[in-house]
């Protein structure tokens, strides 16, 4: 897996969790990597991003 993304939990690193993860702001990507433990689904990954963002 590349490096840049992080870990989305068994069967749940698809193109579409990825390209959404990319598609963040790098600073959103950045906290995601070095304070999230393992994100179940994009659900969970949308509302996590959702929340960095809402305090920028």
């Amino acid at each position: 897996m590349p490096d840049n993304i992080p870990y989305f939990g068994e069967g749940n690193n698809t193109e579409e969790m990825n390209a959404y993860f990319n598609s963040l702001p790098k600073y959103v990507q950045e906290t995601i990597k070095q304070s999230a433990g393992e994100i179940k689904d994009q659900e969970e990954l949308k509302k996590l991003a959702e929340n960095l963002m809402r305090y920028e």
